[in-house]
């Protein structure tokens, strides 16, 4: 996937601009507060139909502007598209090549991304349902069964959740056996994607932070076993369930966490964290470009701080030989620091200068 043209009107510190990238690297390169990360928040919003900093269509739209714009040119194996999306206070429209897009699952099937954000980085460490969402989200691009199986195990959710917190009683047994039904297949595809993974992961970390260190990814399901397995063990749960009012074990209570070395992640230093996770975004990368023939854009706003120069440039050099088009923002780039040649733009006041 390359994103080639980018528009922006009225998208948060940006009034208008029309830019176009390199196939291959793009480094965006200002002091803080002039609009990079706002960038790269576009280019997110437009392969995952979501910011990845806020909810609220209202807080992407330009203080004084009753609308905002964000039109891409993009190239997705043989095939050119063009999107646009509208934001306004009602939400946000949505047109692929010219037709308004009936259902985000029918877009999100095209396009995806891989992102480093500080701050994402820092919800991805605290919270189980970030990590979750991370993973659900590769999944259901990649398997359509899964984004299916996963749909109708949230409604199933909802429904047992009514029931639950209503204390009206009623048998749970119908709802118990839905939710089998729909997260066990959930369980065997996430089991088998930490597997695919940790494959991947072997020797990711050392070429992304230099250190020698086997690096694993751990999946630690709420329901084990077989689907009889799954039905004893909410029978059991049953009494407390309907004391708190809400499910208390299946799929949405899955976690996700590293093992480094003989650490697990509540042990990791922010550093050995960081490294980790960037080696799970590579490794997601070089999933989908084995399994799928995919390059994703990798978006990775401020990945170089914090990093002492021998680091970055190991970093450097690893995504210089990916096929990836890749998306830098940093506060300061010296020439001559990535191997390959880079497209370098400095942003000022939400303008390319």
């Amino acid at each position: 996937m390359v994103i080639r043209e980018l528009g922006l009107i009225h998208f948060r510190n940006y009034e208008e601009t029309f830019t176009r990238f390199a196939e291959r690297i793009n480094v965006f390169v200002g002091r803080n507060g002039q609009g990079k990360t706002n960038l790269l928040e576009a280019l997110y919003l437009v392969t995952h139909l979501e910011s990845f900093r806020t909810r609220h269509a209202t807080q992407l739209i330009r203080e004084g502007a009753a609308q905002a714009y964000v039109q891409v040119a993009v190239t997705e194996g043989h095939r050119e598209h063009k999107t646009r999306i509208e934001l306004s206070r009602q939400g946000k429209k949505v047109w692929l090549d010219e037709a308004i897009v009936p259902r985000v699952s029918t877009y999100i099937a095209l396009f995806f991304s891989l992102l480093f954000n500080p701050d994402n980085l820092f919800r991805f460490r605290q919270f189980p349902a970030e990590r979750r969402a991370l993973f659900d989200r590769f999944l259901s691009f990649i398997d359509p069964a899964y984004l299916k199986a996963l749909k109708d195990m949230r409604v199933v959710l909802v429904q047992k959740n009514k029931l639950l917190k209503s204390g009206r009683g009623g048998d749970l047994r119908e709802w118990n056996q839905l939710f089998i039904d729909k997260g066990y297949a959930i369980l065997k595809k996430r089991m088998g994607m930490a597997g695919q993974l940790n494959h991947l992961l072997s020797g990711l970390f050392e070429a992304v932070t230099g250190r020698h260190e086997d690096l694993a990814l751990l999946y630690e399901p709420s329901l084990e076993g077989e689907p009889e397995d799954w039905a004893l063990a909410l029978e059991k749960a049953e009494p407390r369930e309907r004391t708190l009012g809400h499910a208390l074990a299946g799929p949405h209570r899955d976690e996700f966490g590293f093992r480094l070395g003989g650490k697990d992640s509540e042990r990791l230093s922010q550093g050995e964290y960081r490294g980790s996770f960037v080696a799970l975004l590579l490794a997601i990368n070089g999933w989908l470009g084995a399994e799928r023939g995919y390059q994703p854009v990798l978006i990775l706003d401020d990945l170089l701080s914090e990093l002492d120069t021998a680091v970055q440039r190991a970093l450097l050099e690893h995504l210089a030989r990916l096929p990836n088009q890749i998306f830098i923002s940093t506060t300061q780039w010296t020439e001559g620091l990535c191997p390959a040649p880079a497209a370098m733009r400095t942003i000022e006041g939400g303008r390319f200068i």
